[in-house]
């Protein structure tokens, strides 16, 4: 039986927040440059959630680039295991997001067998051994539902799971982890 991991696609393929945040700020907004997502979303929710649906129907967000590191480190895995790409994307909101979505990762080089929903039936569908993401908030509720999925996300001293600050550290994580699956 074929072995998965699976890795979120923004904050970890690419570089949301600032991808988005760069939209934004190209936008004729009356807001001096914005750095910081949270205190667009807390400050200035409409505008947020505007130029969010804007981004999101754009062509901006299906040609921004790939973090360099974690498609080497993807592909490198591919050749071992199937890799799943979770993620939380609307899809069923936006008309075009799966298949523009699913071109932008190939097109960019990233090698992959599924492009899914991050949700319960996923993990029990592809049962990954490792998931990568950058939110805590997306994946709470499945870590405490898989026990045996081993979680990667971006931050510190979370419980029971691995850490990392820099995404240039995830592929010394991924070599300890798998060393002991």
């Amino acid at each position: 039986m074929k072995k998965y991991l699976s890795f979120d696609i923004d904050g970890i393929i690419n570089n949301y927040p600032n991808c988005f945040l760069d939209y934004f700020n190209s936008q004729k907004t009356n807001l001096p440059k914005v750095n910081n997502i949270n205190y667009l979303k807390n400050n200035h929710k409409e505008l947020y959630k505007f130029f969010k649906h804007e981004y999101r129907l754009s062509d901006y967000k299906y040609n921004v680039p790939v973090n360099q590191i974690v498609r080497e480190l993807i592909n490198k895995l591919s050749n071992s295991y199937g890799i799943v790409i979770l993620t939380t994307r609307p899809f069923e909101e936006y008309e075009g997001m799966y298949s523009r979505t699913y071109n932008w990762l190939r097109s960019s080089g990233i090698k992959f067998d599924f492009l899914d929903i991050k949700c319960i039936n996923s993990f029990n569908k592809y049962s990954p051994i490792v998931h990568v993401d950058d939110d805590l908030n997306h994946v709470s509720d499945l870590i405490i539902k898989f026990p045996f999925t081993k979680f990667v996300i971006k931050g510190e001293g979370i419980k029971d799971v691995y850490c990392f600050k820099n995404i240039e550290d995830l592929p010394l994580i991924y070599e300890k982890i798998l060393l002991n699956v």
